[in-house]
């Protein structure tokens, strides 16, 4: 048996669609960058550096850290994908060195100063113009075989959820046309389905107790490369057009009865009622978007964007999400209920 211990980041998907791709049996414990589970000493005593992933295989007597380590030991334990001919083997083994050691890091740079702000032009670009000269890299290589070493092996397993996360980090692959095929290729296999889906943030969080790598009844959908808009400004988009609905809802009932509470003048009273007739439609459109707003926050969470175990999400601004979505169901509330409440004014 083999315990895992990952979160969902990229290096940690690395891990679980590896061992769903082997089939051998291991329990996931799901770690919370975001909660400091990496920093907490019963973590720091598998693996005193603190991050993720990390496996013990209780068979073996190993505890390994480093998810290029664990993709090898892996492979060698089972046998699998990773060639005993010394060209081919070579050939996986250089891939493999190219993510950990190239496309790893600077994707990981590159998304730190995506998200910094005063923006730093410099550092951005710099990050930046390096991940797309090594996504034309791979892509020239998959010009010419299927996959990345030529045989399908843990080159491809180290380097499909980090394409993934670039493409959620906005770099575009219209112009990689090889890695686009490639990538599409490998998320309708079952084991990389599962390996993603294993770490998806929207999933239950009872996945500690419970042992993968049995077969699997009915397999998630694959996510194409070329997916819509991250998770996380779906929730801003839907917070600030909830907000916004609700805003256009009240100023037309309930901004009105505050101000004649407070004896302000007809003609600003006025100007607010026209509205009154819209009220109905103001309140549907704020619905829709508060709807979508708190399944995108409670019930998908974001993805974690750090790979490396720091905390890369900006807790403020989830917090501000939040607070947007409860007003804007506040505001409705009380749009909605006016008929009931507003006597109490007069």
């Amino acid at each position: 048996m083999i315990d895992l211990y990952a979160a969902s980041t990229p290096n940690g998907r690395k891990a679980t669609i590896m061992l769903e791709e082997t089939g051998l049996p291991y329990r996931l414990h799901k770690l919370e960058l975001s909660a400091g589970d990496q920093r907490r000493p019963e973590f720091l005593r598998i693996n005193p550096n603190g991050k993720i992933p990390v496996i013990v295989d209780h068979d073996a007597g190993l505890t390994i850290a480093e998810s290029g380590a664990i993709l090898s030991h892996l492979a060698e334990k089972s046998g699998k994908l990773l060639s005993s001919e010394p060209a081919q083997r070579i050939a996986a083994l250089q891939w493999l060195f190219f993510q950990v050691g190239g496309l790893g890091p600077m994707a990981g740079q590159y998304n730190h100063f995506r998200r910094h702000r005063p923006r730093i032009d410099y550092a951005f670009n710099r990050y930046r113009d390096e991940v797309l000269r090594l996504c034309a890299v791979m892509d020239g290589a998959l010009a010419r075989s299927d996959f990345i070493a030529g045989a399908y092996s843990i080159a491809d397993i180290a380097l499909s959820p980090w394409m993934r996360a670039l493409k959620r980090w906005d770099i575009s692959f219209a112009d990689y046309r090889n890695v686009t095929r490639w990538f599409e290729s490998l998320t309708r296999r079952e084991a990389v389905i599962w390996g993603f889906a294993a770490l998806e943030t929207d999933r239950e969080d009872n996945m500690t107790d419970e042992t993968h790598g049995a077969a699997k009844k009915t397999a998630p959908s694959a996510a194409p490369l070329n997916s819509g808009p991250t998770k996380r400004r779906a929730q801003k988009i839907a917070a600030a057009g909830g907000l916004l609905g609700a805003i256009a809802a009240s100023s037309c009932c309930v901004v009105p009865l505050v101000l004649v509470s407070l004896g302000a003048s007809g003609a600003w009273i006025g100007s607010l009622t026209v509205l009154e007739p819209y009220k109905p439609v103001f309140i549907g459109v704020a619905l829709v978007f508060i709807a979508a707003g708190f399944w995108r926050v409670y019930f998908r969470k974001a993805e974690q964007p750090c790979e490396d175990g720091t905390l890369c999400a900006r807790p403020d601004s989830a917090r501000l999400t939040k607070a947007a979505l409860w007003i804007s169901a506040i505001l409705v509330l009380l749009a909605a209920t006016t008929d009931y409440w507003a006597p109490l004014f007069y």
